[in-house]
């Protein structure tokens, strides 16, 4: 959507906020931000899942991929596979 209408599915939290809380509807969700004046900036680059849980097997042979320096990945493994 292009209009921000706080509700079920919708949230915010101040430009000083150092969390959000997740919208009380489960789903995919992206992160943006409006300013006062009513401009937004461009929709995150990632996903928010809410909710929901889906198996972490979403990593392709040969692809690149962004981390956090804050929480790097933990990559494990089941019997048979190798990284």
């Amino acid at each position: 959507t292009t209009t921000f209408s706080e509700g079920n599915t919708m949230t915010k939290a101040a430009g000083v906020a150092n969390c959000i809380i997740a919208p009380n509807v489960a789903g995919e969700y992206k992160l943006y931000i409006q300013y006062g004046d009513g401009r937004a900036t461009a929709t995150s680059k990632y996903t928010v899942y809410v909710g929901q849980s889906a198996a972490a097997v979403n990593v392709n042979d040969g692809d690149q991929y962004e981390g956090s320096a804050v929480r790097p990945p933990e990559l494990t493994l089941g019997a048979g596979y190798t990284f």
